[in-house]
């Protein structure tokens, strides 16, 4: 089986999406937020 120049630039294989890293990215400042907050908690002024 042979693909042609157009099948072959239509390949879309192994590629992580920007939004993909930053909503990874997102989530793990937010735990790591979290889990500071409950272990130093800082009183309000």
């Amino acid at each position: 089986m042979q693909l042609n120049k157009n099948e072959l630039m239509e390949i879309n294989g192994g590629a992580i999406s920007a939004a993909a890293v930053l909503g990874i990215a997102a989530g793990a400042v937010f735990i790591i937020s979290a889990i500071d907050g409950y272990v130093r908690p800082l009183k309000c002024k």
